[in-house]
């Protein structure tokens, strides 16, 4: 919500997560882009 982003556009963002990083994510701990999917839905709320 801070950077305007809405529910509709997890999508996009997902895909310019993968397009700049690759399928995975997070140095800690690997994240899937799945994993980033849900996290994103979690910030929409």
């Amino acid at each position: 919500k801070e950077i305007g982003a809405n529910g509709e556009d997890i999508p996009k963002l997902v895909e310019k997560l993968r397009i700049n990083v690759g399928e995975r994510v997070g140095n800690f701990k690997s994240l899937t882009m799945e994993d980033a999917e849900n996290i994103y839905h979690i910030a929409c709320k």
